[in-house]
């Protein structure tokens, strides 16, 4: 499927301070992020922005792709989260209990069964300090040699979520080996890696959020080698998330070719295509593939200007990673 080229797309690049967080696979980072300048988030062949966009209807299947990761969650037990059980339904991710705090397994009425991450009020991931402010849990992936990949999962936030500044939602990310998963992140080098993480940005740090009219605004948070400035670009999709209801979240990422500025970033949300980029440098060493998962649910930012006032829930279903 073809989708107009997004043009006159304005690149955001925003001050991030890089914070550790102990794990196995690598050192996950939270993001420290001032308020947007940027002009309208929407650009020619987008579609208009519309918050209230039903769930539904889903993005392109790519019913010709093979599946490597499929996080369905049906056979775990209702209750917390355990390093165990989460590397068993996703990867093989840190085995520290204190990383998987704040995260249970629920279901619904209607049977289906999910992660969810309480977001405590007051509380960031830069402060790593007590449960509820959030979680980064980065998966190896089991194939770590392919040059295109998609990520599809549902999420939902809680009625009343509170958008404060904004926060971030799992991505794909590749790094060459030997290079540890969290450094193209938080400012970091992205000479043999690049991060594709989702983000949602609220009105309270960004005034192009404020302008837009919406509640909030979903990006692509890219690191790659052709980004504007040190601390990646922000690739704004021209739509929002509704709190309360099932989204689903599509992200398909193609590198490219080496010494060429052709890689492509597809992005749909509830199916509606809403970012589609074929100018981007992902890689310029060839040992950059497409090799892990980032599982990142948090809030930040590291100031205390992107913490909420009132918990919030996040919930992640039917996570799929998908290769040609």
């Amino acid at each position: 499927m073809t989708h107009p080229r997004r043009t006159g797309l304005r690149l955001v690049a925003l001050t991030v301070l890089l914070l550790a967080t102990a794990a196995a696979c690598g050192t996950p980072v939270a993001d420290d992020r001032p308020a947007a300048t940027a002009g309208p988030p929407t650009s020619a062949g987008a579609p208009s922005p519309d918050a209230s966009a039903p769930p539904g209807g889903g993005a392109p299947s790519g019913a010709a792709d093979r599946t490597i990761l499929d996080a369905r969650f049906d056979d775990v037990t209702e209750g917390p989260v355990t390093p165990t059980s989460f590397r068993r339904e996703v990867g093989k991710a840190t085995p520290r209990e204190a990383d998987y705090d704040a995260m249970t397994y629920e279901r619904d009425p209607d049977g289906r069964v999910f992660v969810r991450t309480r977001l405590a009020a007051g509380r960031i991931l830069a402060r790593n300090d007590a449960p509820g402010d959030g979680n980064v849990l980065v998966v190896p992936l089991k194939e770590q040699d392919h040059d295109a990949a998609c990520v599809t999962y549902d999420v939902r936030f809680s009625t009343g979520f509170e958008w404060s500044a904004g926060g971030k939602l799992p991505g794909l990310l590749g790094v060459a080996p030997g290079v540890s998963p969290g450094v193209p992140t938080g400012g970091g080098s992205t000479d043999r890696g690049w991060s594709g993480r989702v983000m949602w940005l609220g009105p309270s740090l960004s005034r192009t959020v404020r302008e837009s009219g919406l509640p909030d605004l979903a990006t692509t948070y890219l690191y790659h080698p052709g980004q504007a400035g040190r601390y990646g670009d922000d690739l704004y999709w021209g739509r929002g998330f509704a709190d309360g209801v099932w989204h689903q979240v599509r992200q398909c990422y193609v590198l490219n070719t080496l010494g060429n500025a052709d890689g492509v970033l597809d992005a749909w949300l509830d199916g509606i295509p809403v970012l589609h980029r074929e100018d981007l440098v992902y890689r310029t060493d060839p040992d950059v593939h497409v090799t892990h998962l980032d599982w990142s649910v948090f809030r930040g930012g590291d100031t205390d200007q992107w913490a909420a006032g009132s918990d919030g829930d996040v919930d992640l279903a039917d996570l799929r990673v998908t290769v040609p």
